[in-house]
């Protein structure tokens, strides 16, 4: 696997390596991506190394393949949540 970098050793890189998943596939892609650039009173942090939960994608690709009624029986907590919001605050303010 490739490690990510800067596309440039000095501070203003022109291009970074940015990890990119399909959580239909779970095919995992490093692309080039134009470098974020630093607004007016704005602060860019540099990120020296980056770490990747195989497990914590793994859930992220499995949850993407369920139907909603597949989610709902996985996570029955954020259904519970959500029933309650619809009783509190109504179907309208919940969906929007």
């Amino acid at each position: 696997m490739e490690r990510a970098g800067r596309g440039r050793t000095d501070r203003g890189a022109e291009s970074v390596k940015q990890l990119i998943q399909d959580v239909g596939t779970g095919e995992i892609l490093i692309t080039e991506v134009p470098a974020p650039r630093c607004g007016q009173h704005q602060l860019l942090v540099e990120t020296r190394m980056g770490l990747i939960s195989a497990g914590t994608e793994r859930y992220v690709v499995d949850l993407a393949r369920k139907s909603l009624l597949g989610k709902a029986r996985e996570r029955p907590n954020h259904v519970k949540r959500i029933l309650q919001k619809v009783r509190d605050e109504g179907l309208r303010s919940t969906l929007e």
